[in-house]
């Protein structure tokens, strides 16, 4: 099904009598359509949407998924807690035909200081190890 057109609503396409009670809501109404709108036109992305940090981290893993140096980046936002980390891409930096040989996670934990925005990386399973990766990874916060 094909999302119709966003129609706004307008005060003189109403009888005058409803005019004034058309004007208070159609700003309200209207911008909060307009957002369902965006939303179901698929004009929604997870940087500018979503309650979470988009990253990139260079990392190679010894034979147990333990980073071979230590491993941390910077979230957005320095009051919230991260609730986990998803990994979006990985690409072999040594040879980028070859991929991962099996599905990659990450286990990771934020500091409970003062710096809580920064988050390491503990472990990675599903990589080759001793062999260089780019992962792009996103930390999603807690609500």
């Amino acid at each position: 099904m094909k999302l119709e057109k966003f129609i706004r609503i307008f005060t003189k396409d109403y009888k005058q009598e409803f005019q004034q009670m058309v004007e208070q809501l159609a700003g309200t109404v209207n911008r909060n359509f307009e957002v369902a709108y965006e939303v179901l036109a698929g004009k929604v992305n997870l940087r500018d949407n979503i309650a979470c940090t988009v990253k990139e981290i260079d990392v190679s893993v010894d034979a147990n998924g333990i980073p071979t140096t230590a491993t941390s980046f910077k979230v957005d936002s320095v009051s919230t807690r991260v609730d986990g980390v998803v990994v979006l891409n990985v690409l072999n930096l040594i040879n980028s035909t070859t991929y991962p040989p099996g599905a990659v996670f990450v286990s990771a934990t934020q500091a409970n200081s003062a710096s809580i925005n920064l988050v390491t990386v503990n472990k990675i399973t599903g990589l080759t190890p001793f062999v260089q990766y780019r992962l792009r990874l996103v930390a999603f916060f807690v609500a």
